[in-house]
């Protein structure tokens, strides 16, 4: 039997989150320059993936890193694998936004090293399908994550699948990738960092092998937490030892199972045969490790996640239509994932520094409005068009109870207590709930009388709400409802202003489907970072809970990017309501919950602006979500 292939991929980031600039030389003196001796000492070939902006700050701060580097890639021990200009989450972000990051990651990459890279790493290892057909346009081929999409695909794939390359799926295309995978690159960091032994660590590796992989990734993951430590952490353990001699003696050891190739080498194995999806609609973007590594952590949690992807957001209404390079580095520079997480308060400040630059400062103003009258002691407020009508519950916190077309509910609003069979349902589900929950003080939410009603007619067919809901002592929120019949548009704008910063979840403005049959082909489709809509079906009894916790550490469960703003649900054929998110308004994490039922699902959308996890470190007080939704 042949030998066993191992790979190597050090992945290069000095815009890590946890790291200040000034302790970048550091930084490379302890962990970038040891690398490349090592690889020379030890004649292995290496993977090195590293940003275009990484390589911007080496020219500057390491000239001879990177004079280094050519010399190694043209000798055919190093490949230099692509991941753009920045770190960007892309599931997350506009699809422009990931074709802006290729394109001028590539141009740094030749102005630097002279080179195209073959490969591309995705950024946290954070997949939708849409990936796929961006990478495509760019690459030969991905380096992803095994573990997540095997856990998540368990009843439909083999474990053989990870044995050697496969196809990854895309929307119109399909692309090559090259399996990472976390437990080996976790059993790598403890073996070099003193806390597993070598012994242990090669019996693991056998384990490997005999169960037949014959193409195992050896390291994907940081290449600064050798011989330095990043803080992000209280349970980084201590540098005892020169951790570069440990994984010199990995090195060495592992040669006698098998030899290292390059990223690229390994592409000419991959069994064209699996032509896998990744994805599936109960995980429709797939994040890397264990399960607290949720999507939550680059959207809304860190300093204020919700608050910089707002700003982003406007920096990019400003930027898009622009050729400018300088402008488009600086926001794809503050758009990426090391500008969240773990990221340091000076970074933070430059970041918002440049970003406020571009706050739109979002006002609704009405005209020509006139006062109208409504039965303040019946609890709605009852609007009717010359087709269509909406009640509005005024001791609900102004929730959406039902849009009416000739006298006929559509099918969104409010589910009433008992409307549903299982005793886990048995609750109200309102479409416009906010609510603030935390292990400290339990879960609060707007759900009673609005105070400083206002509604006017605003026109033809359209009217203006305004109230003010108070969340126990801890928070306002202003909710503004624009009703357009004409345009057979309802939209909703909430601010919430916390008392003070709140380690809490934060979802704002619940949207509710009314209870949909299983035995129908429904489905809902978004953007995920790319040019196409992703559509995914519901089946039968599938259950899909982003917005229950993993753990009490962490208080969601996945997500969707929705990055043009569009979300949409479905009967077979025929579009039951589509909305619409102002990102440029608040920018929130879309949760979607999917409940089956004894014979019907219920469903809702969750507009999160903050979840619990190991990142939140709240700075911020005021928090906004706007959508519209449109029906027919």
């Amino acid at each position: 039997m042949n030998k066993p292939k191992f790979y190597l991929i050090f992945h290069c980031n000095l815009a890590f989150s946890s790291i200040d600039e000034d302790q970048l030389n550091e930084v490379i003196a302890k962990s970038y320059f040891p690398l490349l001796q090592i690889i020379k000492s030890t004649n292995t070939k290496t993977g090195i993936e590293l940003s275009g902006y990484t390589l911007e700050k080496l020219s500057k701060l390491a000239p001879l890193f990177i004079d280094e580097l050519k010399i190694l890639s043209k000798s055919g021990l190093v490949e230099v694998i692509a991941s753009g200009y920045q770190q960007i989450i892309g599931p997350i972000v506009p699809y422009k936004v990931n074709v802006k990051n290729q394109e001028l990651g590539l141009k740094v990459y030749e102005n630097f090293l002279g080179i195209k890279p073959r490969v591309a790493f995705l950024n946290e290892q954070v997949f939708s399908k849409s990936m796929v057909d961006i990478y495509k346009e760019f690459y030969d081929a991905i380096c992803m994550e095994w573990n997540n999409p095997y856990s998540i695909n368990a009843h439909y794939w083999q474990e053989s699948y990870g044995f050697a390359p496969a196809i990854a799926k895309g929307i119109k295309t399909q692309i090559p990738i090259i399996w990472t995978n976390s437990i080996l690159f976790q059993q790598f960091q403890r073996t070099a960092t003193s806390q597993n032994t070598l012994e242990n660590y090669l019996s693991m590796i056998e384990r490997f092998i005999k169960k037949g992989y014959r193409y195992l990734p050896i390291y994907s993951s940081d290449l600064e937490v050798f011989n330095f430590r990043p803080g992000r952490f209280n349970t980084e353990n201590n540098i005892n030892t020169n951790e570069w001699k440990n994984i010199e003696k990995i090195f060495l050891a592992l040669k006698n199972y098998g030899e290292f190739l390059l990223p690229c080498e390994v592409l000419q194995f991959a069994n064209k045969k699996i032509v896998l999806d990744l994805s599936n609609p109960v995980y429709p973007i797939i994040v890397k490790k264990q399960p607290k590594y949720s999507l939550s952590r680059w959207s809304v949690a860190g300093l204020g996640g919700h608050y910089i992807n707002t700003l982003c957001h406007n920096c990019y209404d400003s930027t898009k239509n622009k050729a400018d390079k300088k402008s488009w580095k600086n926001l794809l520079k503050f758009w990426g994932s090391d500008y969240r997480t773990h990221t340091t308060l000076n970074k933070w400040q430059v970041a918002l520094n440049y970003l406020n630059k571009f706050n739109n400062n979002f006002k609704i103003e009405i005209k020509n409005a006139t006062d109208f009258d409504f039965d303040k002691n019946s609890g709605k407020i009852l609007l009717k068009g010359k087709q269509y009508s909406a009640t509005f519950l005024t001791k609900k916190g102004l929730a959406l109870e039902n849009v009416c077309k000739n006298e006929k509910k559509l099918l969104f609003g409010s589910v009433n207590h008992g409307e549903l069979d299982y005793i886990s349902h048995g609750a109200d589900y309102y479409t416009g709930t906010t609510t603030i929950e935390s292990c400290s003080f339990g879960r609060i939410a707007n759900l009673n009388e609005t105070s400083n009603i206002e509604v006017k007619k605003t026109g033809e067919d359209k009217f203006f709400i305004k109230g003010i809901n108070y969340l126990s002592d801890l928070a306002i929120e202003e909710r503004i409802w624009l009703v357009d019949f004409a345009f057979k548009k309802v939209s909703i704008y909430d601010t919430l202003k916390l008392s003070k910063p709140t380690k809490a979840s934060i979802r704002m403005a619940t949207f509710t489907l009314l209870p949909i049959k299983k035995n129908i082909k429904f489905w809902y489709s978004c953007k995920n970072g790319g040019r196409y809509n992703e559509k995914f079906f519901i089946e039968k009894n599938m259950p899909i809970l982003h917005h229950l916790p993993v753990s009490i550490l962490q208080s969601s469960n996945g997500g969707l990017g929705v990055t043009d703003g569009y979300l949409s649900f479905g009967i077979r054929n025929s579009l039951i309501v589509k909305l619409f998110i102002d990102k440029t308004f608040g920018s929130p994490l879309v949760l979607l919950q999917n409940s089956p039922d004894h014979d019907r699902y219920l469903t809702r959308v969750f507009f999160s602006v903050q979840e619990f996890d190991d990142t939140l470190k709240p700075t911020i007080v005021e928090f906004k979500v706007g959508y519209s939704i449109f029906f027919d």
